[in-house]
């Protein structure tokens, strides 16, 4: 009997524990909920609301938590796994990353952890949320494991923006665009910065959503409602790195689609650098004529590539290949597009090819773990702001470096032979009567590097992108704009970066290799066209020196002319000649040369050096 009175009031004893902790909790709760609602109103400035939050977390903790020795005298307090559970129920998610707190940094553990976060208030100022997640103190004899119950406390960006004002703006420069095929990197620029300007606003303005797209848009704008389902799966999770594959299907589109991209999350002391700035480039051949079957083992292979990539990383424990894990992104994108295309090329059969490529992908991504399956309702809203419309015969052939043959040019849709003429490369004008002005046209395939974009898009050019996107931003937008003297703008900024940080590389070497022979063969008939007109002139006399020049270069490259770019180009010796205009001013230019010439003649020219290159 004694026995049973002990248990019974053992029960009472704990129940009413329980009870006293989730009473304080909530009391806690509403402490900072009515500090955070004080600081909207402008009672409390940021610092005081900072100050109530992290008493109120030290509160709960000192009176509900336990003590955790870390070192020394060095005490943490937090709460047991079964004490959060009694607390606030079911975790709201699991995790293998856990907080070392003794070593201050995030590792990952071989477990799955329940952790918690409850968000407590969103205000139009700030958000509050409510968490539990998991720490680890590592003691020579074992690992302590332990919860600590925090307030995250996010102070919201402050948007001020005119959006009638970007909306303007756009459209204005798509207008230009639209009239004279000008200023298309300006305009592209600015259509990211603000979309992602405000895809910002709404990422943190989410629960207002549906009011925030009254405000952008207006009744006739909204379109149908599509239900959508999204497939997700952790196709890899390493000690640094997680590869989450994302897969949205529409089915009620008009034409069913899938996209398919992929995000991956850095953990720990994982060094971050090297991928965020890269642009995807596809490096797969891929094409209308295969097969679906032949598409969906392109799909295949991209992602067991990609995982590679992605767990090579992860033990290195920093990005290997950016170029090869970005041009991925871009293969997914093409494969599913081609796929679409495949699927539902036929009207009459659209809702059963959606059903087979779903099952398709389910099956593939659940390969590689749990797939997690959410279907949502999407409203969309459209204002076009700008439309052109044009008949295209050939829809693939929209620029001729990617789609048309070396000797062809992409005109009106279609892939025409245009080689052969006098095209200058960068003066807008079609000097040659094909129809096809500037890098277009095939005849500046080498003039303009694309020739060789086999050799040099994947790692050379890709590092350009990478590396010099800044310094290079003024020079591209200059030769966008079919600018005259972009040389003086580009020479020390862009053509420097790409010199000292990708063209000195050894991965540039066969880009460069390819080039200068592309440029040698361009130059040779160029100057071989001119001759045939006028062997007599001085065209034709300049070009030949050029030529005999270019000849040697296998002999001067590496000795007589690295001689005269250290020691006289680079410094600035030549600046003067290289700026003047010898068409105007041929005796003037000979003056301003003299420097240069005496620094090539002193220190290279007259030397052992250049010997051989004589």
């Amino acid at each position: 009997m004694k026995k049973g009175v002990i248990v019974l009031l053992f029960l009472i004893l704990f129940s009413l524990t329980s009870l006293v902790s989730a009473g304080v909790i909530d009391q806690k709760i509403n402490s900072i909920v009515h500090y955070a609602e004080q600081y909207e109103l402008g009672k409390i400035d940021y610092l005081q609301l900072i100050v109530y939050g992290n008493t109120i977390r030290e509160e709960i903790n000192s009176q509900l938590g336990q003590e955790y020795r870390v070192e020394g005298d060095w005490v943490h307090r937090g709460f047991s796994e079964e004490d959060v559970k009694k607390l606030f129920g079911q975790p709201t998610e699991m995790t293998s990353w856990v907080w070392v707190v003794n070593e201050e940094h995030d590792e990952y553990v071989d477990e799955k952890l329940p952790k918690w976060e409850k968000r407590l208030f969103d205000g139009r100022k700030i958000m509050i949320t409510f968490n539990a997640w998991p720490q680890i103190i590592k003691k020579q004899d074992g690992i302590i494991r332990f919860y600590e119950v925090d307030f995250h406390i996010r102070f919201k960006t402050h948007y001020q923006f005119d959006l009638d004002g970007m909306l303007s703006e756009i459209k204005s420069k798509a207008e230009q665009y639209v009239e004279n095929k000008q200023n298309g990197r300006n305009l592209a620029e600015k259509i990211v910065e603000y979309g992602e300007f405000l895809w910002g606003y709404l990422e943190q303005n989410n629960d207002d959503c549906k009011d925030i797209m009254k405000e952008f848009f207006s009744s006739e704008h909204k379109q149908e409602q599509q239900k959508k389902v999204r497939l997700t799966v952790d196709a890899y999770e390493g000690k640094n790195l997680i590869l989450r594959i994302n897969v949205e299907a529409c089915e009620s589109c008009e034409w069913p689609h899938v996209n398919m991209w992929f995000d991956i999350d850095t953990m720990g002391r994982f060094k971050r650098d090297g991928l965020n700035a890269l642009k995807g480039q596809d490096k797969h051949e891929l094409s209308e004529e295969q097969t679906i079957e032949e598409l969906q083992a392109e799909l295949e292979d991209t992602i067991e590539g990609l995982i590679g990539l992605v767990e090579e990383s992860d033990k290195a424990g920093e990005f290997r290949n950016p170029e090869r894990i970005s041009s991925s992104r871009a293969a997914l994108e093409k494969i599913n597009m081609l796929l679409d295309e495949k699927y539902y090329g036929d009207v009459r059969d659209k809702s059963e090819g959606y059903e087979k490529r779903l099952s398709f992908l389910t099956g593939l991504l659940g390969r590689y773990g749990q797939v997690q399956k959410e279907a949502f309702t999407e409203i969309r809203y459209e204002n076009r702001l700008v439309e052109e419309f044009e008949e295209i015969s050939n829809k693939h052939c929209r620029q001729a470096e990617f789609e048309c043959g070396l000797d062809e040019g992409c005109l009106d849709g279609e892939c025409i032979d245009a080689k052969g003429g006098l095209e200058d490369c960068h003066n807008m004008i079609d000097d040659d009567g094909d129809g096809i002005a500037d890098c277009p046209d095939p005849d500046c395939a080498a003039e303009c590097g694309w020739i060789c974009k086999d050799q040099c898009q994947e790692e050379c050019w890709s590092c350009h992108e990478r590396e010099c996107s800044s310094e290079c931003q003024e020079c591209w937008r200059c030769n966008d704009n079919g600018g005259k003297n972009c040389d003086d703008l580009c020479r020390d900024t862009c053509w420097k970066c790409q010199e000292e940080k990708c063209e000195s590389k050894p991965f540039c070497k066969p880009c460069k290799k390819c080039q200068e022979d592309a440029r040698d063969e361009y130059e040779e008939q160029k100057c071989n066209m001119l001759c045939a007109e006028d062997e007599d002139s001085q065209d034709c006399e300049n070009c030949q020196n050029n030529l005999k020049q270019r000849q040697c270069r296998d002999v001067c490259e590496d000795s007589c002319w690295q001689c005269k770019r250290e020691n006289c180009h680079e410094t600035g010796e030549c600046k003067d000649c290289w700026e003047c205009d010898w068409d105007k001013d041929g005796k003037k230019c000979e003056s301003r040369c003299e420097g240069c010439w005496e620094c090539e003649n002193k220190n290279c020219n007259e030397k052992e050096v250049c010997s051989e290159c004589r």
